[in-house]
């Protein structure tokens, strides 16, 4: 499979688990131990999930981004600007 199909599969897994109300954050996905594959959000640090599946790990990561940004905006805390930007080159 060549990177931009990857990249492609991945764009459309997260599109199905953000919807358009929610808060719009670059997320980073790759293969980790055990074969889970691990979900995070750079400009939320610390902010990092993980799933069987990259459809698994895209879902927890939702879930991980919302309480987050939930969490620093009932601290009345400032939410981290997405300041990411993703650029897939293939080699």
């Amino acid at each position: 499979m060549r990177t931009l199909d990857v990249a492609r599969g991945v764009r459309e897994s997260f599109k199905r688990a953000v919807s358009l109300s929610s808060y719009m954050r670059h997320v980073i996905t790759y293969k980790g131990e055990g074969g889970y594959w691990v979900a995070e959000c750079p400009t939320l640090p610390g902010c990092v999930s993980q799933g069987k599946t990259i459809d698994e790990a895209l879902k927890n990561i939702k879930e991980a981004v919302k309480a987050y940004i939930e969490a620093l905006e009932r601290d009345r805390l400032p939410v981290p600007p997405e300041t990411q930007g993703i650029l897939v080159a293939e080699v």
